[in-house]
């Protein structure tokens, strides 16, 4: 069963079962947040669905006889679940975390940055495959080519930067790398981050998108741009700080 997510105003998935499970679990998804799937005739609450019922944090455990102290060896692994399938990482993430790293929350960055490529993209596409068209249709396939192509390499930059953009969670550290040729990356450990400042404006406020500025503890901050659903990700980071310190 393949399940569609609402939530802060964004259709999330398709998830399996044990996704969404996962992420109830880590306190990404609530039980109130609408869902979908095929078969429903609209969309409904996920505590409506039968198969998280008994997800973890959904029911409360039966009450002790007396107060228990906490574990002295609890760790985030226990306040955030399983989190996020090695699998669903990209290549960077994968040979970075550790054995015994537990990844959490991820974003990329947002499909606006291909925007500008695209429409540049379109404008010249009819102005130059006439010329293409018309090249190959004289006997100049090489120049015909050079016409066909220019318009598609202008929208390359922007897709290339989505899909290999990598912004990873873990219990332990934030990773990030963005760039392909011109690389640029980040590993930090969250009891070393001071600060995460967001910025967002008109535009990504509407279509969920910003600046993401991370300090670490005496240093300058990183910052990353049109990163996709950076409250969340901020969140996210916040979140793993807190369960740390308990």
């Amino acid at each position: 069963m393949q399940i569609f997510v609402h939530r802060d105003g964004r259709q999330l998935g398709p998830y399996s079962v044990e996704e969404v499970r996962a992420r109830l679990a880590n306190g990404t998804f609530e039980m109130s947040d609408n869902a979908w799937t095929e078969g429903m005739p609209e969309w409904d609450h996920l505590s409506s669905f039968a198969a998280f019922r008994d997800a973890p944090g959904t029911t409360p455990p039966p009450l002790p006889s007396r107060p228990t102290a906490a574990p002295a060896t609890a760790t985030c692994h226990h306040a955030f679940g399983p989190g996020i399938s090695r699998e669903e990482l990209g290549p960077y993430a994968r040979s970075t975390i550790d054995t015994n790293e537990t990844p959490l929350h991820r974003t990329v960055i947002h499909s606006v940055v291909m925007v500008g490529g695209f429409i540049a993209a379109g404008v010249l596409a009819l102005g130059f495959w006439p010329f293409a068209a018309f090249a190959f249709h004289d006997g100049h396939p090489f120049l015909g080519l050079t016409f066909a192509v220019m318009p598609i390499a202008l929208a390359l930059p922007g897709y290339i930067a989505v899909k290999t953009s990598e912004l990873l969670i873990t219990d332990r550290r934030v990773i990030i790398k963005v760039g392909l040729l011109q690389r640029r990356t980040l590993e930090m450990f969250i009891s070393k981050i001071e600060s995460v400042r967001v910025g967002q404006g008109v535009f990504g406020r509407m279509w969920d998108y910003g600046d993401v500025a991370i300090r670490g503890t005496g240093g300058s901050a990183e910052l990353f741009k049109n990163i996709a659903a950076p409250i969340e990700f901020r969140n996210a980071i916040q979140r793993v700080q807190t369960a740390s310190q308990r």
